[in-house]
């Protein structure tokens, strides 16, 4: 495969090797927010020839371009925002409806993305959130997972068991939440209702600001919860419920979506792995 300069605008309308073939949809059209926000470590950096996570290039294009490539291909798409750097949003080429700025906050990337979007009139009733560190993203894993999301819901988040994960990727690693269920991980993609999400935007902040504070977390979520999740007796159920609590949204933990959905690389241990099996 050919390598592309880092930077380079992708024209889509000019011949690719891999054009993606649009698939033919009449329902409603999704639109997209793609934070693209995400730096790598110098070492990581060194190794992957580029200090932006989203140009990348894991086995196939860069991660960015992969991404736009898999939501043509969908053929289910309406506006597209790209929230990241200008190194970033140049590359994504002239597919993209929105640039926003980074921030160097994903959460707050995430909001700017909405609040652009909803400011410059939606041509949807939900969007889809979807990162761009995903090398194994393709037209019919993002159907799939749209599929599967009922429009009825504030958000829908795909949710992933250890064995569908270590199946679809065996001899990978991955960070798995231990329930009393089974033992889960989620995807990088989000189906939400924009205003309900911006909404609960304050309260999503202060869970992530306080995470790593088990004081602080605690009297966020309920001492209650916390200590029931460290004797793992929580079930994905009990998460959905709290997580409705706090920020007075209706979600649901989507399963047996696209495994690919949560396989991001993060660690050169998972870029590695990527450029070893596509």
């Amino acid at each position: 495969m050919s390598e592309r300069p880092e930077n380079e605008i992708l024209d889509w309308n000019a011949p690719q090797t891999a054009q993606p073939q649009q698939a033919v949809y009449d329902g409603e059209r999704v639109d997209v927010i793609l934070p693209a926000g995400g730096k790598l470590d110098d070492h990581f950096a060194r190794v992957a020839l580029t200090s932006h996570k989203a140009l990348m290039k894991a086995g196939g294009p860069a991660l960015i371009l992969q991404a736009m490539m898999a939501l043509q291909e969908s053929g289910r798409i309406g506006k597209i925002v790209v929230v990241g750097p200008p190194e970033v949003t140049e590359a994504a080429g002239n597919r993209v409806d929105i640039v926003v700025k980074d921030t160097g906050q994903l959460s707050t990337n995430v909001k700017f993305g909405l609040q652009e979007l909803v400011n410059s009139g939606l041509s949807s009733s939900r969007v889809l959130i979807l990162t761009t560190d995903l090398p194994y993203i393709n037209g019919k894993i993002i159907n799939d997972f749209l599929d599967l999301c009922p429009r009825t819901m504030d958000f829908c988040v795909p949710v992933i068991s250890d064995e569908e994960y270590l199946d679809r990727f065996p001899g990978s690693s991955s960070t798995f939440a231990k329930l009393a269920d089974g033992n889960f991980t989620i995807g990088c993609a989000y189906f939400v209702e924009p205003h309900a999400f911006l909404k609960a935007m304050p309260k999503i902040e202060q869970v992530i600001a306080n995470r790593k504070s088990v004081p602080s977390l605690a009297k966020l979520i309920g001492f209650k919860f916390l200590w029931d999740y460290l004797l793992k007796k929580v079930t994905i159920a009990d998460v959905v419920a709290k997580i409705q609590e706090i920020t007075g949204c209706t979600g649901l933990a989507v399963r047996k979506a696209p495994p690919e959905l949560a396989f991001d690389v993060d660690d050169i241990p998972d870029y590695e792995y990527a450029l070893r099996n596509k």
